[in-house]
């Protein structure tokens, strides 16, 4: 049984010392604690690098010897670090830290700075909404997160028509309109994980798209528990219907940009 032993840690330091490139890190100290009927008590401290694959099949491996693995005193300084997080656990830690970052629904996704034309055209928007919401309505740019399905995210803008607030919170469910502008690093999610995770926004009557680098717009409304495409705007002037009665200037939006 002692062979056994050594071969399952001999095993576990090997794929801890020895892995691939493509890794994310764990905090020093998060500590693991294998049991089984031969062995009372073994505690492996990772201080290392492990990617996810080299974790599960650790974990195989372990449950090929009869071993079971629970996690015990971790520390969540870094957002892999405890993985895998449900979303309680990603809205505790996000909370603590300087820098936003999204849950897919299933990790932790950092999200990075913003371009000055990218900033504009969401400010420009925003001053746009802001102007023609009824009072009973209010739009929030890169603010608040917003639950959507199984994800939570911060979208550059979104609109919640609600008699009362609660200041004191972070996150929303019941938003009415959102707003992405695309951007290099998220044009790929924006239209297609965000619109899927969108559409299952209840209360979200339509997504409007923005690409800050040419006019193109593009308009989903919500009907059957989907976005579906109703208007794309290429190039030129003109109106776009939101929702309700607001309607904005194409011209306005891309205003100090294009």
């Amino acid at each position: 049984m002692g062979r056994g032993r050594e071969r399952t840690e001999h095993r576990f330091r090997y794929r801890a010392i020895h892995g691939p490139e493509n890794m994310i890190r764990l905090r020093c100290g998060v500590a693991y604690t294998l049991r089984s009927v031969w062995v009372s008590t073994v505690a492996a401290r990772v201080d290392c690098m492990l990617d996810r694959e080299q974790i599960c099949q650790f974990i195989d491996f372990s449950a090929i010897w009869g071993l079971s693995m629970e996690r015990r005193d971790a520390d969540v300084s870094t957002p892999e670090a405890t993985l895998p997080w449900t979303a309680d656990d990603y809205l505790v830690w996000e909370r603590e830290q300087s820098e936003r970052h999204e849950w897919d629904g299933a990790n932790v996704v950092a999200m990075t700075g913003a371009r000055v034309r990218h900033a504009r055209v969401v400010g420009n928007v925003f001053s746009l909404l802001r102007a023609q919401l009824p009072s009973r309505c209010e739009a929030f740019a890169e603010a608040l997160k917003l639950r959507a399905g199984h994800a939570i995210r911060y979208p550059d803008i979104l609109v919640v028509c609600a008699p009362e607030l609660d200041l004191e919170a972070d996150v929303v469910d019941d938003a009415v309109f959102l707003v992405e502008v695309l951007s290099p690093s998220t044009a790929r999610i924006d239209r297609g994980a965000k619109l899927a995770e969108y559409a299952q926004v209840p209360s979200l009557e339509g997504y409007l798209i923005v690409d800050p680098v040419r006019r193109h717009l593009e308009l989903y409304r919500h009907e059957g528990g989907q976005l579906v495409p109703v208007v794309t705007v290429e190039a030129g002037g003109g109106m776009i219907a939101l929702f309700g009665t607001v309607v904005l200037p194409v011209d306005d939006i891309y205003e100090g940009v294009l």
